[in-house]
This record gives structure tokens, C-alpha cells and sequence, in this order.
């Protein structure tokens, strides 16, 4: 009798597909009851994603995956796919483009962010596609970068003479050797998605979590990383509420005015780190 297990097994050692695409079919199958599921059980788990309130695009990753099972089992069963909003997206202006490029970074970690736009920018590569650059995947005399995109699927990209020379000055400046990665944190440790969206959420709000006087400390984002984390986990340490999609934090000491600020951060700002933020950030 075929099974999900055979499925996943023959994907893996047959198609050779990566271990994110294995979650993915692994993850959509699990909306499925039974191995050969009839028409009337497809229609339900479509309805079950609906019910959990995923959107039309998510319906349809889950069944696309799906739709591979099925034609592997040789079942004449299909589900069709859900028609989704086509939307513009947004893209900056050339106002925008050129204030984020004249930016004027002072210390390490401004450096490295800064750098790191300035990479997204010129050569339109995804963000799990910068991270992990090597120093030796870029040519400076072609002016050219070997990218490993998804799919693992490598593409040789050109840019320009601008980002050249931003690229010199940092490597110039911090000393990164011809093996190593370019962006790293001061660890040597290799950044992640998560955490970089969370050091450029914490920049944009860092005027919401300072004290009375206007000081900066890791410590307030420390704790307030930890509160969050429990927070997610279902209880409330410090009193911490859900308010919509933002949380507030109520004064601690029971004064007038809390030693921290009021703090709103972006729910989908609130990875879950497995180091401290003062190690990575």
C-alpha cells in the first residue's frame, strides 16, 4: 500500500529535492486524513485551511504538494487551485533609493546592515541569498558575484561600480580574509534571516524602547525579548497584554511612569533567537 513515508522517501533519494522542499511536503500532508483520501476528504481539508484561516496563496502551496501525492498514488483525484489576488507590489523611488544609499553608517553593526542593503538593492538577490556570501564568490576585477539561490541553483550576477567600492572599504576596514563570510556577527558567527529582520525592526523602534533620559540599552531589549518569547508561549510574566497584533507593556514598578517606554514591536518582528540578542546584534 503506498504511503506518505514512501512518498517522502522517494522525493528525497530519487528527485533529490532539498530538505525545505521535504518540510513542505511533509507539512501539507498532514492535511490529509487518510493515505488515499476520496473527494469528499480533499474538499474538507481545503475547508479545514479555510477555517484556519489561511489565505488563498497558503491553500495553494498546501495544495500543489498535495496534487504531487496524488499523481504519484496514480489517483485520477485532483483539487484545483484557489484564485488568488494579483497584487502590484510596492517598490521604492528613487527618492528612497537614494537616501537609504547615502546613509551614513558609523559603527559595526550600522556597517554591516548598511552593506547588506546595499547588496539587496543593486543586485535584487534574496536575503537567504546574501547572508551566507563568501568572500571568495565575488569577483571584483569582472565585478561579478556567484549567488546560490533556491533549488540550490547558482547564477552569476553583475554589479555595479558603486557596490564595488562600498565592498572594499568594508572588507578593506574589518579585515575578512579570502575563506571567510562576509557577513557575520561580531562573533564570527553566520547571521540568519530572522535575526537581521529583527536588528533592523529594533533600529526603526529604537526611539519606543529607550528610559526616561533617552539611554540606550541592550538590557531593555534583553528582557523585553524574553517577555515576548513567553508571551508567544501563552502566559504573562510582567503583565504583558495582547492588544490586536501589537502588545503593550503596563508600568512594572506600579508608578506613574515605567522605567521603560511604552514598546510596541511588529508581531512578525519577534523571532525566537537560540543566542542572546547582545551576541548576535
Amino acid at each position: 500500500m503506498l504511503s506518505f513515508s514512501q512518498f517522502i522517501r522517494e522525493r528525497q533519494y530519487l528527485h533529490n529535492v532539498s530538505p525545505a522542499t521535504l518540510e513542505w511536503y511533509k507539512h501539507s500532508l498532514k492535511w490529509l486524513p487518510t493515505e488515499s483520501p476520496s473527494q469528499i476528504e480533499l474538499q474538507d481539508a481545503v475547508l479545514r485551511m479555510r477555517e484556519k484561516l489561511l489565505k488563498a496563496t497558503g491553500c495553494n502551496s498546501a495544495i500543489r504538494a498535495i496534487n504531487a501525492y496524488l499523481k504519484w498514488s496514480e489517483s485520477p483525484l485532483k483539487i484545483p487551485q484557489m484564485k488568488g489576488p494579483q497584487i502590484v507590489l510596492p517598490t521604492f523611488t528613487a527618492a528612497q533609493i537614494s537616501l537609504r544609499v547615502s546613509w551614513k553608517s558609523r559603527s559595526f553593526c550600522q556597517r554591516r546592515l548598511h552593506l547588506l542593503v546595499l547588496i539587496l538593492l543593486d543586485t535584487g538577490c534574496r536575503i537567504t541569498e546574501a547572508l551566507p556570501l563568501r568572500m571568495s564568490e565575488i569577483d571584483f576585477d569582472h565585478m561579478l558575484v556567484t549567488l546560490d539561490g533556491k533549488g540550490r541553483k547558482q547564477r552569476v550576477v553583475p554589479f555595479s561600480f558603486e557596490l564595488r567600492k562600498a565592498l572594499f572599504r568594508f572588507i578593506t576596514e574589518y579585515k575578512r580574509r579570502p575563506d571567510a563570510l562576509l557577513l557575520v556577527s561580531r562573533n564570527e558567527i553566520r547571521l540568519g534571516r530572522r535575526v537581521v529582520g529583527f536588528a533592523m525592526c529594533v533600529k526603526r523602534h529604537r526611539d519606543v524602547i529607550t528610559n526616561r533620559r533617552g539611554e540606550w540599552h541592550h538590557s531593555h531589549i534583553e528582557d523585553r525579548y524574553e517577555i515576548l518569547r513567553g508571551s508567544r508561549r501563552g502566559w504573562d510574566q510582567f503583565g504583558y497584554y495582547p492588544v490586536g497584533r501589537w502588545y503593550k507593556s503596563p508600568c512594572r514598578s506600579g508608578g506613574s511612569s515605567p522605567p521603560c517606554s511604552l514598546g510596541r514591536l511588529p508581531f512578525r518582528s519577534w523571532p525566537l533567537f537560540p543566542y542572546s540578542l547582545r551576541r548576535l546584534i
